[in-house]
């Protein structure tokens, strides 16, 4: 019979050490985690806490796995989520993985061994990794995206960023910029911010000009944002507003530009997306789209456990929805 003891004594330790590495309760020599894991790999063992699962009784545990680049909206998401988590009597067991599939897989497996059915991904999944999880794993997988969650999120992005841009044409702009994530996943709501953008032009005739419009890959670097910035403004020919598809793009784009001399407002408009507080603190002060962060936090945790076969109902109170913040780094025109 494979159990603990079973495991201890294949790794010549001590079901303490054992229970240790499998619940993160105390620190473990990292060559003697590894060695537990691999048994556990190896030999199929299912601890107690999945055993209670899988027999139907319930786990108040949600997982939640994070990539190591995770950005400021995102941290003050999960703030949200692990607040909203705590009212409904859940835990919340993070993980953290970088972009490789393997690196995601251990850490999604580590999380059923934990006995969590369900699991908020913060970032998407490709389509095949998505039905790999299916075939090999017992877990429902979900995120932003997922019809069940219940938030709508491209067609809000999408919504949200053509108004967003419209009000930059009402303050005159028509050579509008923009950094976008080089997004590859088909109908994300990354790609959504993109579309908004595009209509928002197209439906005042605007001319969408290709050369303003850049894309950033990944997490938001210094270097990379610099290297954007010195193909998007050259001397004489440069945007006179710059859509940046979140506050961290935006605040690095005015960083720079303020550095090589182009002040903001007067020669360039700088709006972002997600509406981070680091934002209200610069000089001028962002002005960006505010996510309803608080929403979605409760959307994602209420959801979540009813993915879990339970049900639990924050009470319910008016959605502000996306807002369009605007405060100093955008102005009218400046046509001298």
């Amino acid at each position: 019979m494979v159990d603990i003891k079973f495991i201890a004594r294949k790794c010549s330790v001590s079901t303490a050490t054992v229970s240790r590495v499998l619940n993160h309760s105390k620190p473990v020599r990292p060559e003697t985690e590894k060695k537990v894991l691999e048994a556990v790999k190896k030999y199929n063992y299912l601890p107690n806490s999945s055993a209670r699962c899988l027999s139907g009784k319930k786990s108040n545990l949600l997982g939640f796995l994070l990539d190591n680049n995770i950005n400021q909206y995102q941290l003050h998401l999960f703030r949200e989520i692990n607040t909203c988590s705590s009212k409904a009597g859940y835990d919340c067991i993070i993980r953290y993985c970088d972009s490789s599939f393997e690196n995601k897989l251990a850490a999604l497996k580590e999380l059923e061994w934990r006995g969590i059915q369900v699991i908020f991904t913060m970032f998407l999944l490709d389509p095949e990794e998505e039905n790999y999880i299916k075939e090999h794993t017992r877990l429902h997988i979900c995120n932003m995206q997922t019809p069940e969650i219940g938030l709508d999120l491209a067609a809000n992005n999408q919504r949200a960023v053509y108004h967003g841009v419209n009000y930059l044409i009402e303050k005159g702009h028509t050579k509008i910029g923009a950094i976008f994530y080089d997004d590859h996943i088909d109908g994300s709501f990354l790609t959504a911010r993109e579309i908004g953008f595009r209509k928002a032009l197209e439906h005042k005739e605007i001319a969408v000009q290709e050369k303003y419009i850049c894309y950033v890959k990944n997490e938001v670097k210094r270097e990379k944002i610099s290297k954007l910035m010195e193909k998007l403004i050259l001397p004489y020919d440069y945007p006179t507003a710059i859509f940046c598809c979140s506050d961290e793009i935006a605040i690095e784009t005015m960083l720079w530009l303020m550095k090589h001399g182009y002040v903001v407002p007067e020669y360039i408009s700088v709006i972002g997306f997600d509406g981070i507080d680091m934002g209200e603190m610069l000089t001028p002060a962002l002005t960006t789209i505010g996510q309803p962060i608080r929403y979605q936090a409760k959307q994602i945790v209420q959801n979540m456990i009813r993915l879990a076969g339970e049900n639990y109902n924050f009470p319910k109170e008016t959605d502000e929805g996306y807002r369009l913040i605007v405060r100093e780094s955008t102005d009218v025109v400046n046509l001298k």
